[in-house]
Formats: structure tokens, sequence, C-alpha cells
């Protein structure tokens, strides 16, 4: 049975840059009921099958070993606030290898729904038999049958209660085989003790080095960039953001069925990681995803050492750049210049990475050169078909992008002819006599 653990508590062993720790699993769902774990993060979504989740059970039910769990030091101050949130406290630590298995554990002893890759919300419901000590993934077998506990959740919601209502169970077995199934349910309740190997990551740890860490350890090899860290930082600092992003993602899966307006179109439907990098281009005149996370930070490079008022200040042009790239007037454009290009669905369209970075040109001429609608549309259009034919944003994009966006900056705000002026030109020197 687990006692008092702390975030740093349990068995630990300073090793450099490591922290090696046991938990039980009723200090992980403790810590990540309270935020002080948070989870999901780096973005993975639960694909586990409940299959999974019933072998899973199963081997800490044999004693057998499940690996061990990989987490970040976010960096956080003790008592930090989210924004936007002032009630909710920016979490101490970062799920980085073990997040099937946690979110897996977090549902099942306590009862309630996951988020799946689609955005659904579901209920992991595993069974167990006490007489054949056997897990199983709930079904309307063990739903009828007596002698099946067909939810274990409540079984760890109340194991006493639970024990003794089991006992009064028309079971037609003796009373012996049903003191016997008793300790068995006990047992299963005692799970919660169950003891997890920890692997606490230092703050001071940048995120290629997690990154690296992660590949090495992690037996599929899933590769981490550094849009997962951006993403795990805004769920640190700014959750609602993060989740805006999400939503924003799935609505644009497919059309409304309700007949509301929607970011779906024909051209593109982005992944999270697509739009960040619109937002980051935007707000925080980046092309790389790297040096984002490096401004969000808010960390000294040289000192290593936090900036608070720093890291408010990014986040707060984030959040503005974040506003309009996800306003639905803004995102109908989008399908409005591709198609003055030419461009009439997706299936003509070779490089994303274009439309991401039109999207943000187009943006960048609105918001801050005051150009019309219909004159940008056609600029735009112009800056697609020539992004489209040379590839410019194939490859390694990002220096050309950080080197449009710092020209851009340069220029004289709410001055249309200076935004006009370096498209027309980057159009001519780009589509040589070759084009």
């Amino acid at each position: 049975m687990s006692g008092n653990f702390h975030l740093r508590g349990g068995t630990e062993d300073r090793m450099g840059e490591f922290t090696y720790a046991t938990w039980s699993v009723q200090a992980l769902v403790s810590h990540i009921e309270t935020g002080s774990l948070a989870l999901p993060e780096l973005q993975r979504p639960f694909v586990w099958q409940p299959t999974k989740v019933r072998d899973l059970l199963d081997s800490m039910y044999k004693g057998f070993p499940v690996g061990q769990i990989m987490l970040w030091e976010s960096g956080a101050e003790p008592g930090a606030k989210r924004i936007g949130d002032p009630a909710g406290n920016a979490p101490q630590f970062l799920v980085v290898d073990g997040q099937q298995r946690l979110t897996s554990l977090y549902a099942v002893t306590t009862g309630k729904e996951i988020v799946d890759s689609k955005y659904k919300k579901r209920k992991i419901i595993i069974s167990f038999n006490p007489f054949t000590e056997r897990f199983e993934v709930a079904n309307p077998a063990t739903r009828n049958a007596s002698d099946w506990v067909y939810d274990v959740s409540e079984l760890f919601a109340k194991p006493m209660e639970y024990l003794l209502s089991f006992g009064k169970r028309d079971l037609k077995r003796d009373d012996e085989e049903i003191t016997q199934a008793q300790t068995v349910l006990s047992s299963v309740s005692n799970l919660v003790g169950y003891n997890f190997s920890i692997v606490q990551l230092s703050e001071s740890l940048d995120e290629e080095e997690v990154a690296d860490i992660f590949v090495r350890i992690n037996s599929e090899g899933v590769h981490l960039g550094s849009a997962d860290f951006v993403l795990t930082l805004m769920s640190v600092y700014w959750e609602t953001g993060r989740i805006a992003i999400e939503k924003f993602s799935q609505a644009a899966m497919a059309p409304s069925l309700d007949g509301t307006a929607s970011p779906f179109n024909w051209h593109i439907r982005p992944a999270p990681t697509e739009l960040l990098r619109v937002i980051t281009a935007l707000g925080l005149r980046r092309g790389s995803l790297k040096d984002s996370y490096i401004a969000l930070r808010g960390r000294d490079r040289i000192t290593g050492k936090v900036d608070i008022v720093k890291r408010k200040v990014q986040f707060d042009l984030l959040a503005e750049a974040q506003s309009k790239v996800l306003e639905l007037s803004n995102w109908s454009e989008i399908p409005q210049f591709l198609e003055r290009a030419g461009f009439r669905s997706e299936k003509m369209i070779s490089s994303r990475n274009a439309i991401l970075y039109s999207y943000v040109m187009w943006l960048i001429g609105k918001t801050e050169f005051g150009i019309s609608k219909l004159e940008l549309r056609n600029l735009i259009a112009k800056w697609f078909f020539m992004a489209q034919l040379t590839s410019r944003y194939a490859g390694s994009f990002e220096t050309l992008v950080d080197q449009d966006l710092a020209t851009l900056a340069a220029l004289p705000k709410n001055e249309p002819n200076g935004f006009i002026n370096f498209i027309d030109h980057a159009i001519k020197t780009t589509l040589s006599d070759d084009f």
C-alpha cells in the first residue's frame, strides 16, 4: 500500500540530471487529479485498445514489471498560475513516457472518461472474475454474470462496500469460495498501491535532450519534435490556448452537421502542429518552432534563469496571434486566395507549408498594413503560386521564413505600399527566367 507521497517523495537517488523515484498508482492518480502532474502531455493521443488496458491490470495483479514512467520537471514556479485561469496552478511535472499507462490507470481507478485520438469521449470498462482471477474487457456476458465484477472502477472507488455487497450476491457457491473471492477482490483493490519506477528529468534539460532520452528509451521510437514541446509548454502555462487549437483542428476535419460556420474547407485540414506554425510565425515572428519554444520558456540560454516577465510577454503575443489565426472570417480567406491562384482542392497542392505560410502573409497584410481583402486576395494568390511552383517552403525553409518576417517587421506599419512592394519584389526575384 502507498504511504505519503510527494512530488519528490518515495525512494530517490539523484544522478546528475535524473531523479529515480518510486510512486504508487494512488500517488500518480492523486497528482493527476490535483493538476501537479499534467496528463496527457506531448500531444500523443490515447490510442490503446481496451485489451491493452486489461493486460496492464493483469500484469500488475500478477506482479509482473510493466515498465518505468518518465516525467519532466516543468520549471513552473510553485504556485504559478495558468494564463486566463487564476484558479489553475501550473503543473510541476509533465509526462514524457508512460502516457498510455497513466491514462489507462487514471480512467480505470477513477471511472472517468478519456478523450481518444478522434476527440470522442469514452469510458474504459474492465471486468474481473475473482473466482478465476481473470480480467476481461467488459461485455454483455460480464455485465449479466453474478460472479463477475463488471466494472473494476466501482471496486477501486469503494472497496470495502463492494466486498460486502459482492458477498450478498446470489453466487450459488459455498461460503469458503465466496470468502476466497473476497480476498482476491481485496488484492485487486490494493493495486492502487502498486509501485511504478519513475525517472524524473530535471527542468534544466532542454527539449532536444529530453527528446533524445525519450527516443532511446521508448521502444516504439516515436519522434518528438519542437512542436510537441511548444504544445506541452502551452499545457503548463496556457492550457485553454492549447485546447482551442485542438478543437479548431477537430472542427476543420469535416463539414458542420448543423450548418453552422466551421473552419472546414477542401484545401487543408490542419493538424494542431500546423496551426502552431502559423501562430508562432505571426505572434513571435519566428519560423523555427525550436526558437519559439526557447522564447516561450523564458529561459536565458547563458544564465539558465527564467525571466517570468519575458515569458508572460511572449505568451501574450502568442495569445493575440492565435485569436487572429483561428478567427473564422480570416481562416475562410484561405480557399479564396487558393482558388484565385487556380487551386480547387488539396489534391492539386503539393506543399501544405505553402498554404500555411501564405496564410501568415495574408494575416500580416491585413492586420499590420491595412490592405483590403480583395487586393490582398490577389497578392497572396500570386505569392502562393510562386511558393508552390518553386518549393519555397520545402526542406530547410525556416531561415527563409525568418528573413521574410524580419523584412516585414522593419517596414512602416499601416502603409500598404511597403507590403505590396515586398510581395512583388520577392516574386520577381524568385521566379527567374527558367520558371
